[in-house]
């Protein structure tokens, strides 16, 4: 379910189609379009988008970052601009370890890749990003593994990424 305020009302606007599970995140470039992001909690269905555009909202599956990640969850995005989005998440791979991931939407299409993972665990995803600019975000997470847990930051700039610890 989605919520939208016009004015001082807030509306709620039901998820249509056959994706099931949640939204998780909600980026409006403008007051015109906005984009939401989720996924299937587990299931087959994967991650997902629903993007508002002249009024109307449209569904769209979003692919994992390979065969060997075949799960995929967004849990935030964010809309500097109506031609440039970036969503955070974690796909998870048959060994159910699970990976960082960035979905990226420009010149029309969306496009997820794997993070590198941080040296020595076992797990990670990314829970939140913002992006100033088509050539700027910074993505936060989480990493597990050999019994410790920590967060660590993403940056891309131009195109180039930075792991901080």
């Amino acid at each position: 379910m989605l919520a939208t305020l016009t004015g001082s009302t807030w509306t709620t606007v039901p998820i249509t189609g056959s994706l099931k599970g949640h939204l998780s995140g909600v980026s409006c470039p403008n007051t015109s379009e906005c984009v939401a992001v989720g996924g299937d909690d587990g299931g087959t269905d994967g991650a997902y988008v629903d993007s508002l555009q002249a009024g109307d909202w449209t569904v769209s599956p979003i692919a994992s970052p390979g065969p060997l990640f075949p799960s995929l969850v967004l849990a935030s995005v964010s809309c500097p601009s109506e031609s440039f989005c970036a969503a955070a998440g974690i796909a998870t791979g048959y060994d159910a370890k699970g990976g960082p991931t960035i979905s990226t939407f420009s010149g029309g299409t969306w496009s997820t890749s794997l993070v590198d993972t941080p040296p020595g665990t076992g797990s990670s995803g990314l829970n939140g990003i913002s992006c100033g600019s088509s050539t700027f975000c910074v993505a936060g997470g989480w990493a597990s593994g050999l019994g410790t847990s920590s967060s660590f930051l993403d940056t891309y700039s131009n195109g180039s990424g930075v792991h901080r610890p």
